[in-house]
């Protein structure tokens, strides 16, 4: 695992996948806190992900703290696990007024998005 300081450049539009290599999603904005200088959330965009009746789920966006992911390598992707983030940052609080019109899920929302990628594509979840 790389060292916790890392370039917006390398975050954004960065891959978020399990441990397993599977794509959840794409980290599209970071949210930062003015007040205290740290990046509150990552702001991460689905794709149409297939579901076990033929149909497709919508594309969403969630609102999840950084500590829930890790690069496993340079130039690699985001890699989402349940287990390593901090608990109190596991819901919204403030978003900036440009979501203000937009459905931003949360950190529970994001999971149950995972157990259905997951066990749609065969796989074992990394944070079960």
């Amino acid at each position: 695992m790389l060292p916790p300081i890392l370039s917006a450049a390398t975050v954004l539009s960065a891959r978020v996948c399990t441990a397993e290599g599977l794509q959840l999603a794409v980290v599209d904005d970071l949210v930062w806190n003015k007040a205290n200088g740290r990046i509150t959330y990552l702001i991460l965009s689905t794709s149409s992900i297939p579901t076990s009746g033929g149909g497709a789920t919508e594309p969403r966006q969630f609102a999840i703290h950084p500590s829930y992911f890790y690069l496993p390598e340079v130039g690699s992707h985001l890699v989402f696990n349940g287990k390593i983030g901090k608990d109190p940052y596991g819901f919204l609080l403030d978003l900036p007024p440009a979501y203000a019109t937009v459905t931003i899920q949360d950190l529970t929302s994001f999971q149950r998005f995972v157990d259905c990628c997951v066990v749609s594509a065969g796989h074992r979840s990394d944070y079960e």
